[in-house]
């Protein structure tokens, strides 16, 4: 019964501290475009997943949204500076919390 105890403490003294520095915020990159191909960019930096923007004859589709304001606003900067087309398609390609959370 004893034993049963120990394991449950030295989990809680050994994992949960880890797992507390892990979850820290950390210091988020600023977004940016880096062209792949012609007319086509991955989006990385900001808050939420790596994504991409494809520049059409008539528009831009943006691949993954990010997961805060601030990145989001970013990324519409970013793709400001490369094209003047306008957005015209958002397609999320995950459903964890970085997409959905910016819309």
């Amino acid at each position: 019964m004893q034993n049963k105890y120990f394991h449950g403490i030295v989990f809680l003294f050994t994992f949960l501290p880890i797992a507390a520095v892990l979850s820290q915020p950390r210091e988020t990159t600023p977004v940016r475009l880096d062209l792949i191909s012609k007319n086509v960019y991955q989006i990385t930096g900001g808050r939420g997943a790596n994504g991409g923007a494809i520049i059409g004859e008539n528009g831009v589709m943006v691949i993954d949204s990010k997961m805060d304001q601030e990145s989001v606003e970013q990324t519409l900067a970013e793709i400001v500076n490369i094209t003047e087309k306008s957005i015209h398609y958002l397609v999320n390609i995950h459903c964890d919390g970085d997409p959905g959370t910016s819309l």
